[in-house]
């Protein structure tokens, strides 16, 4: 969804309430759907999209799970939490909260792998855990959960802002200017001892080169310029229309090798594109920070090229990831490699390749385009999943189950890195570096942040064929989630992402002599495969 189709969800959404919320206050309802919109609007905005609930998306508006010494308030760590009264139940729920957000924003599973990090931000409008012990202490709207409930959320919010207000020496006004909104805006979110109400709007917390101020500025602007019969006419459209296939509206020109630290207006039209895509949910602002590098990246894991070959996954964004934004679904986007099974496997592998090269053949996709659903995918998510999951794990747990009669590890899998750790456990999982992948086996992509740390988040699915038995270099594969389809491609042994594979074969011996050799794209006879 774009910025402006989120905020006329969120609008229309919870009208009455906010309307309540902000009766007989200086506060207007565009400035709740602001702050809402700054808060976590990159959450709800794609959840939206993936049609959820709403009551499960707001059930998953939590986060902020930095700690000491990045954190001062309370509570600072796991430690000082259970020590607060009834603060073992409060940690329960903490972190039952970071797992489920994990499994729907890949960015938290590097937090969900230490088993001291925990939420400390409930709900749509953010109340922190601070409030859990400190003054004004309401324990019972986190132990009872009722940042689900809208009207509850929007109650603290309207609380906080009245102390914001009151902290800039704006208590008794009646009414505030736009800029004022704004100003006791950012005083919510720093505190009203940092603001300077003469200092413009660079205040805040600043990621990406946009300051929380310049953020809520522009967010009040668009949640004003919706009429009220904008904001009622998209119970369906908005969210349905927005997932039509994301070709560019942009012309297609030449542009410059885009990467970390860059800024200017090729970056705006690179956030533009992405945005447009459902892949960054930031404001355009032009700077090539954090966040525009994590959506180039989840932007290449799952695209490909001019040249029908998966693109490299590096952040950085040259002629082919350009191309790719302006060719993102559709025919571009078809491998047109045929899913051979190669002979001389042994009866198991062959099952399994089997099924996956079928769901090739059928040419399963999203629909709507970018919408992580879709009556052939569905039926991956049936068992485990929720509509709008990211689904190639839950594809590759599906096709095992559908050719041998079980899921690999007796339950459906939809964390590659989960499955890549319980295949280290069971002994399945071979480190690439001195093994020879064999079809049939589960290639698995795990990515890192840039100082070398894992995030979480990856890709996995089927080797089909390799280009030789032994000291392979590239091979084919079947894979789903991959351009919003399931997809034959190609990978390369030395793809900095790829860590190994997973032979779950431990019952069947070692197939002796497979037909190995890759097949290309211009193999495609009349039929047509994708």
């Amino acid at each position: 969804m774009t910025t402006n189709e989120s905020l006329q969800w969120f609008v229309k959404t919870f009208s009455k309430d906010l309307k309540a919320a902000v009766a007989k206050t200086p506060f207007s309802v565009d400035m709740l759907a602001a702050i809402a919109q700054q808060e976590t609007g990159y959450m709800w905005g794609s959840f939206v999209a993936r049609r959820l609930s709403v009551k499960k998306i707001l059930a998953l508006c939590v986060g902020d799970t930095f700690d000491f010494p990045g954190r001062t308030a309370f509570p600072k760590t796991k430690s000082e939490l259970l020590a607060a009264p009834r603060g073992d139940e409060m940690f329960a729920i903490a972190r039952q909260a970071l797992e489920e957000m994990a499994q729907y924003v890949p960015s938290y599973s590097k937090a969900v792998s230490n088993p001291d990090k925990f939420c400390h931000g409930f709900g749509i409008f953010q109340y922190d855990l601070q409030y859990f012990k400190e003054d004004p202490a309401d324990p019972a709207f986190f132990l009872r959960k009722k940042w689900v409930n809208f009207a509850a959320c929007a109650a603290k919010c309207v609380q906080e802002l009245r102390a914001a207000t009151k902290g800039l020496g704006w208590a008794n006004k009646t009414r505030l200017s736009d800029k004022e909104k704004i100003y006791v805006a950012i005083a919510y979110n720093t505190g009203s001892h940092r603001v300077d109400t003469e200092g413009g709007f660079k205040q805040g917390h600043e990621s990406d080169g946009r300051y929380y101020g310049e953020n809520i500025a522009e967010y009040l602007a668009l949640a004003q310029s919706i009429s009220p019969r904008a904001a009622g006419s998209i119970r369906k459209t908005t969210a349905v229309a927005r997932l039509k296939p994301p070709v560019s509206a942009m012309p297609e020109k030449p542009h410059s090798l885009l990467k970390f630290g860059d800024e200017g207006d090729e970056v705006k039209v690179l956030q533009a594109l992405l945005q447009s895509q459902g892949y960054f949910a930031a404001a355009v602002g032009g700077h090539f920070q954090d966040k525009t590098k994590q959506a180039v990246v989840y932007f290449q894991q799952t695209h490909l090229g001019r040249d029908g070959k998966p693109l490299e996954v590096d952040g950085e964004v040259g002629d082919e990831t350009w191309w790719a934004l302006y060719h993102p679904s559709g025919l571009p986007q078809r491998s047109h490699i045929p899913a051979v099974v190669p002979a001389g496997l042994m009866p198991m592998r062959a099952k399994v390749l089997k099924v996956a090269a079928a769901e090739h053949q059928a040419d399963v996709h999203e629909d709507p385009d970018g919408s992580n659903w879709g009556d052939g995918v569905s039926k991956y998510l049936e068992e485990a999943g929720s509509p709008g999951d990211c689904w190639c794990c839950f594809f590759w747990s599906w096709c095992v189950h559908r050719a041998l009669g079980k899921h690999p590890f007796g339950k459906p899998m939809g964390s590659v890195l989960a499955t890549w750790q319980q295949a280290k456990i069971k002994g399945w999982a071979m480190d690439k570096g001195g093994y020879a992948p064999i079809p049939g086996d589960a290639f698995v992509m795990l990515y890192k942040d840039d100082s070398g740390k894992l995030k979480g988040t990856g890709h996995i699915g089927f080797v089909l064929r390799v280009d030789k038995a032994k000291n392979a270099t590239v091979f084919n594969t079947v894979e789903g989630n991959c351009g919003n389809r399931v997809k034959v491609g190609r990978r390369q042994m030395d793809q900095s992402t790829l860590v190994g594979f997973i032979n779950h074969y431990q019952r069947e011996k070692k197939p002796r002599r497979w037909e190995t050799g890759l097949v290309r794209a211009d193999d495609v006879g009349a039929e047509g495969t994708r």
